[in-house]
């Protein structure tokens, strides 16, 4: 924390403690992404009601932030193996209509955002992402959106979809599911030759996006590395539980630091519209369901988690506790953030070359 004052060390060090505290509640309760959800619910509290009325802003090194989203690019990679390419010839009606999904709510989104919501075009755009937390704030921060925005309207949608998804599958399969946090789909051995293989692809990965000017690249360069090694079977890395719950915390803590003051009635449009979206969106992953259920061989209930707008770790760990394969599940997740990032990855140029 080169060139930080005493004051900012002790305050990062004190929010640190305090999310990694909150987060292992969270955890032990069961809520997805707890360190994350924990770290990012501190920080920004403590940024509206201590920093800003202060006029200032807590000063997070964003290295260390890009750093942390990096290891969640090469994480997401991970789940690109041999195997799951093996599942896409019999996948692709499926894989087509998660396309024309994306599109549509992406589309929809924006216009939502945009005339009732008033946000300006970037801030509308990518609010309007279905999925992707961390790669909606780092694309939509980049293309100059509202990160304050961004950050509450994506953390409503996470906080809606764990609490409805559940319920809809207690409604509709008469049985409680919940999100197995902690759990992961690998082994846990973690050694000094895996933590050199997971700083190269870290390291590579962010030093070519930053050569080619990729959008987004501090995350997109580590991502799409990560995907071609692992689909080529080159290496296989595993995504230990601390090494994914760091990178939340640390993630959470940068986010929340970027949380200068928003007016009280504003919080309060956002999570409503943030509500009606995930309605919407949940509602028309249910019917994409239905409709394709005649044309492949996975049940109502496999698409549906297919399609929810949710994260690829919570709805594989739902697919695991219904005995639904996760890695069909996860292929379609990792699929939509791919394509979600990629296209906005372009847009997100656009609306930079464009400010």
């Amino acid at each position: 924390m080169t060139g930080l004052g005493t004051r900012t060390v002790l305050e990062i060090s004190s929010l640190t403690l305090i999310g990694l505290i909150l987060g292992w509640g969270f955890s032990k309760s069961g809520m997805p992404m707890p360190y994350l959800m924990g770290s990012l619910l501190v920080t920004s509290l403590y940024s509206v009601a201590i920093a800003n009325p202060q006029g200032r802003r807590i000063g997070f090194p964003t290295f260390i932030r890009k750093c942390s989203m990096a290891v969640i690019g090469v994480m997401i990679g991970t789940s690109f193996t041999p195997d799951i390419l093996h599942l896409l010839p019999g996948l692709w009606p499926s894989v087509t209509a998660m396309i024309i999904y994306v599109a549509l709510m992406q589309t929809l989104g924006y216009f939502f955002f945009r005339h009732l919501g008033r946000y300006d075009h970037p801030t509308a755009y990518f609010s309007a992402m279905p999925g992707g937390f961390v790669e909606a704030v780092a694309l939509g921060e980049e293309a100059g959106a509202d990160t304050r925005i961004l950050i509450l309207q994506h953390f409503s949608r996470i906080v809606i979809i764990v609490l409805f998804v559940p319920l809809a599958f207690f409604i509709l399969a008469g049985e409680a599911v919940g999100s197995g946090a902690g759990q992961t789909y690998g082994p846990q051995d973690f050694n000094l030759l895996m933590g050199v293989k997971w700083v190269i692809l870290v390291a590579t990965g962010m030093l070519i996006a930053r050569f080619i000017h990729l959008p987004a690249g501090h995350m997109m360069g580590p991502l799409i590395l990560s995907c071609i090694v692992h689909a080529g079977g080159w290496t296989s890395l595993t995504s230990p539980n601390w090494l994914f719950n760091s990178a939340q915390l640390i993630i959470g803590l940068g986010l929340g630091a970027m949380f200068t003051g928003l007016p009280g009635k504003v919080m309060a449009r956002v999570v409503g519209l943030g509500a009606a979206t995930v309605a919407v969106a949940l509602m028309v992953a249910l019917l994409f369901a239905i409709g394709l259920a005649r044309y492949v061989d996975l049940s109502i209930m496999t698409l549906f988690i297919c399609f929810a707008p949710g994260g690829a770790v919570e709805m594989g760990l739902i697919a695991l506790s219904l005995g639904i394969n996760p890695l069909i599940v996860v292929l379609h997740h990792l699929l939509r953030i791919l394509f979600t990032v990629g296209m906005n990855g372009i847009v997100s140029r656009w609306f930079h070359s464009n400010r």
